[in-house]
């Protein structure tokens, strides 16, 4: 499972989009979207039906903390939850993305009324995702991706990088599993 985080308007959708175009080659990947949980959700359980190993999914959990956060809400998956979901993404060999972008994209690419949020909402979103890239949070990812009017969308050879380093990533896993007699199915 390959998970892409970062505001609206940074390429999240997109990067998404090409990664399952590439990895389709792999296996039956799929591309699948999680907006802001509905009301029934229950945290942190009703994240764990939407782990499986051939998604790319674009928002997981470590939106919910960080959208919260810009809204100045109170958080409803507790650091203890988070960790549960963690744990269990890194079973199951999940790797996050964060993709940040500078103000002008944002505000370049917001869609005003037909967004869920304001602008200033999705800059506070982007500046804690900044934060966790940077590593001022203690939540793991294992891609980032810088982006700016300037660099243009990245080329195909990070998207390879990105398949090269999740592949990597996998293979390590399976060797784990092996050395520690898992059945495949306890993941």
């Amino acid at each position: 499972m390959l998970i892409v985080e970062g505001t609206d308007g940074v390429g999240k959708t997109t990067l998404c989009h090409h990664l399952v175009d590439r990895l389709k080659e792999h296996g039956p990947w799929i591309y699948s979207h999680l907006s802001k949980p509905p009301l029934k959700w229950h945290f942190p359980t009703s994240y764990f039906p939407r782990m499986t190993r051939f998604v790319v999914q674009d928002r997981h959990h470590m939106s919910e903390i960080v959208y919260r956060q810009a809204r100045e809400e109170p958080r409803a998956l507790t650091p203890m939850g988070y960790k549960l979901v963690d744990a269990r993404l890194r079973q199951l060999g999940g790797f996050t993305i964060v993709i940040v972008g500078t103000e002008a994209i944002i505000r370049r690419n917001h869609k005003g009324d037909g967004d869920m949020h304001d602008v200033n909402i999705h800059l506070k979103a982007n500046h804690h995702f900044r934060r966790i890239v940077m590593g001022q949070w203690e939540e793991s990812i294992d891609w980032n991706m810088w982006w700016d009017l300037h660099k243009g969308w990245p080329e195909d050879w990070w998207i390879d990088q990105i398949i090269d380093k999740y592949t990597e990533q996998q293979a390590i896993l399976e060797v784990w599993k092996e050395r520690m007699e898992c059945p495949l199915n306890v993941f």
